[in-house]
């Protein structure tokens, strides 16, 4: 027994990711069930979780207090005789007002609904009650053995060649916070912030012209609303619209241009339709963790910048080139053509470490581009564009997982 397992309602994510990287950063192993495949084993793994944890954390709102699942792991901690720790994020101090916690009443509740994260001396009785620590602590999941429990779904009959998905573990990450000085085309690192990952698949290359194409003629494609309104914004800017640009440039291979950050997440929402399975743009941190792999390498394919395996303005090709021009630029997970050819789309928001579908602020763009020097396709460059930006070196490609259950 060595991880912390957390019981949340889905409503308080927000807080419950912030909440985890706290205990990895003070060197805790934490399970929480991020990545679990659908289907009748997912609570033999919850099961199995709670049963083998050194200590369990529930985190109590009135979203939670209702809520069936963590009802349930509570119960499962209970009979397995697990360390509780209560943290009280909003609602009734009074456990015995609530049927769901009165269960725990004899507990000593820690009070956050100021929304800090526990004081030092919360995670001081988590290590006093033998919970183990390390240097920093890592994600515990299912996914560490995702070769085993998941198949990335098959999207052959859908998207023409070139497409394979590639699997990324689970490991860690670190982002390079800070902004660019134009006048020198300089990025300044402010802050290198660690993460962790649980495992995905990402695409192998870019998204194609002809692979869009195909979301675009689709009668159930790029003109049907349901795929513009994960957001307001997202169905404001496509009720201006008259439909998408077209890719300019010549060739069925070449990464798919002029596509916005709304046409990109529609898209991937298209497609999770079309196979019923998780489908998005990468966050920066899985689309780093995708470049970069365990050894924090400079450039996908190492320390040592090399043109003649990728697409920047030292290639002297200026143009972009097919996505699979570059198989000797792969990554550790042989990923292809992440530095270069095409800047793409993530969902994180290049103000702060988080993503979101929703509002119109920047979007983090990767990789660097035809029209970039070296220095943008490092793995850890980082630049940013309006999420109705278009343009000729502006891509993107998806991620998919197993699909996280859904609680009530």
């Amino acid at each position: 027994m060595s991880h912390v397992f957390i019981s949340y309602s889905k409503e308080n994510r927000e807080y419950v990711c912030l909440l985890r990287d706290h205990l990895l950063h003070r060197g805790f192993d934490v399970w929480i069930d991020e990545v679990i495949e659908p289907g009748d084993d997912w609570w033999r793994y919850i099961r199995q979780a709670i049963k083998d944890c050194a200590a369990f954390i529930v985190v109590m709102t009135p979203e939670a207090e209702s809520s069936h699942w963590v009802g349930v792991e509570l119960l499962h901690a209970l009979e397995y005789k697990r360390p509780i720790f209560p943290l009280l994020r909003s609602g009734d101090p009074n456990p015995f007002n609530s049927d769901t916690w009165s269960r725990i009443a004899n507990l000593q509740f820690t009070d956050v609904r100021d929304g800090r994260m526990p004081s030092n001396r919360f995670y001081e009785q988590m290590k006093n009650r033998g919970v183990p620590r390390r240097k920093r602590g890592r994600i515990v999941t299912p996914a560490d053995g995702l070769d085993r429990l998941w198949t990335p779904p098959d999207v052959s009959a859908l998207l023409p060649p070139p497409f394979d998905w590639c699997v990324v573990p689970a490991g860690h990450v670190t982002i390079e916070y800070g902004s660019w000085n134009r006048a020198r085309d300089k990025y300044t690192v402010r802050e290198r912030r660690p993460f962790e990952l649980p495992a995905f698949a990402i695409a192998q290359y870019s998204i194609t012209a002809k692979q869009f194409q195909v979301f675009v003629e689709a009668q159930d494609g790029y003109a049907d609303a349901r795929w513009w309104t994960f957001s307001e914004a997202a169905a404001a800017w496509i009720a201006k619209q008259k439909g998408p640009l077209g890719a300019v440039l010549p060739g069925d291979d070449l990464p798919r241009i002029h596509v916005t950050w709304y046409e990109a997440v529609a898209f991937a929402r298209w497609l999770e339709h079309r196979t019923g399975c998780h489908i998005d743009l990468p966050t920066e941190q899985q689309w780093q963790r995708a470049a970069q792999g365990d050894d924090e390498r400079a450039y996908p394919w190492g320390s040592v910048f090399d043109r003649a395996r990728c697409n920047t303005s030292e290639s002297c090709i200026w143009r972009l080139t097919p996505v699979t021009r570059y198989p000797e630029g792969a990554s550790p997970y042989g990923v292809v053509d992440l530095a270069g050819n095409v800047w793409e789309w993530t969902l994180s928001l290049w103000s702060s470490e988080k993503h979101s579908l929703h509002g119109t602020a920047e979007r983090v763009v990767r990789g660097g581009s035809w029209l970039d020097f070296q220095a943008s396709a490092r793995v850890s460059a980082r630049s940013a564009n309006n999420p109705d930006g278009r343009g000729i070196s502006l891509g993107f490609r998806i991620v998919t997982q197993p699909m996280r259950r859904h609680r009530m």
